[in-house]
């Protein structure tokens, strides 16, 4: 029985301490990048489509993004179904669709944090690793989480990160960063657990530039000329419509 007690005891200390350390890896990294004026990185991502039978196709994407605090974003992104180009300059939002060659344009916030809160909750427009270029990462992560678990330190790409798992009821995420004074994040994955096949969203980030020069012409839209422009209303006024 005293055997007993003792190995229950080792293995509770064992999960508090992995919780402890997955938010402490996690609060790194934030901390890291508020720190930041500026930063560049390269994304690659896959993603899983499932098919009526159960059968998982993967297909790919890459963005590259480019962000100078407080008030420019920059984000060019392409996959096998779509092209796009955004831009935030400090006063509004742009979207370019190559593919369709139509582009929408609304008022900004005044930072980017405020500015990507606010098409989420105004329009329902979710961009590439919203939680990171919004700042702040642990947020995003500790919404709805019940599991805080680190696994280890993993590979990617040949740098040792810090692999950690946090669960929630509707979907888990894995995130890999970088170990020792710069912790970056390296690779992300989502799981979608309500979707039927539990699909999966990989993301591997690299090229990661810190405090860059940006000029203010990256982040000035480039639509071209014999683009359409698409209004595009508020959700609840969609709703009301009908």
């Amino acid at each position: 029985m005293k055997q007993i007690l003792i190995l229950l005891s080792l293995l509770l200390v064992a999960s508090v301490s992995a919780e402890e350390t997955a938010e402490d890896v996690l609060d790194s990294m934030a901390s890291q990048l508020k720190s930041l004026d500026s930063f560049s990185v390269h994304m690659e991502k896959t993603f899983d489509d499932v098919m009526v039978d159960g059968a998982k196709i993967q297909f790919s994407g890459a963005a590259d993004l480019l962000v100078r605090q407080p008030d420019r974003l920059y984000i060019d992104y392409g996959d096998e179904f779509t092209s796009k180009e955004l831009w935030y300059d400090g006063k509004t939002f742009t979207l370019h669709d190559h593919l369709k060659n139509v582009y929408m344009r609304v008022d900004a916030e005044r930072n980017i944090r405020d500015t990507l809160t606010g098409l989420r909750d105004r329009y329902g427009i979710l961009l590439p690793l919203m939680s990171l270029l919004r700042g702040d990462p642990a947020e995003n992560y500790g919404e709805g989480v019940r599991v805080r678990r680190y696994i280890g330190l993993h590979d990617v790409e040949g740098i040792p990160c810090h692999h950690l798992l946090f669960r929630g009821n509707d979907i888990d995420w894995q995130l890999w960063i970088q170990d020792g004074d710069t912790p970056l994040l390296r690779k992300y994955v989502v799981t979608y657990k309500q979707l039927e096949g539990s699909p999966q969203e990989p993301i591997i980030l690299t090229e990661w530039e810190l405090n860059p020069r940006l000029k203010d012409k990256l982040f000035e839209a480039k639509v071209p000329k014999n683009a359409i422009h698409a209004e595009v209303l508020p959700r609840n006024e969609v709703q009301n419509d009908d």
